[in-house]
């Protein structure tokens, strides 16, 4: 899997493991789909552990600032922040 399908699959199975529909992906994380920034961290935690465990293995990097940064992001603009701070 690439780095861009195993993001795209972790930020999407995420949300759905939050009760969420991650379509359309034009959705605000905070205003749409009703994050704040206690459950972002939390989120973008997840999404870290999803891709640590995947194969092959990505580490997702990420300040707590981002938290706070990714609420304004819609789902696509997200998938493209966290591609930004993943590695092999």
């Amino acid at each position: 899997m690439t780095k861009g399908q195993a993001i795209s699959k972790a930020v999407d199975d995420q949300i759905a493991d939050d009760g969420r529909d991650p379509q359309p992906y034009e959705q605000l994380m905070g205003a749409n789909l009703h994050y704040v920034r206690a459950t972002m961290c939390v989120f973008l935690a997840r999404v870290k552990a999803r891709l640590a465990e995947g194969r092959p293995a990505y580490e997702f990097k990420f300040a707590p600032g981002f938290c706070t940064t990714a609420l304004s992001y819609s789902v696509a603009r997200l998938k493209g922040a966290v591609g930004d701070r993943t590695e092999p």
